[in-house]
């Protein structure tokens, strides 16, 4: 194999690795923003919950609505 060869066979192996590490760090990045995303509606979803419960079970202690 000529110099030249092995120039483009090593840039190429160096691009390769470069683009598979940039792919595992945006899929890593997706899954935490995934998960903060879920985290976050889960804790909306759990707020708007006790919200509703808390106006539906409240009695005003003189019978005012």
């Amino acid at each position: 194999m000529s110099d030249e060869a092995s120039r483009v066979a090593s840039a190429r192996v160096q691009s390769d690795e470069a683009s598979r590490v940039a792919s595992a760090r945006v899929h890593k990045m997706e899954s935490l923003l995934q998960s903060i995303f879920t985290a976050g509606s889960r804790c909306r979803a759990e707020i708007v919950k006790a919200a509703t419960v808390h106006s539906d079970s409240y009695r005003h202690p003189l019978g005012l609505s």
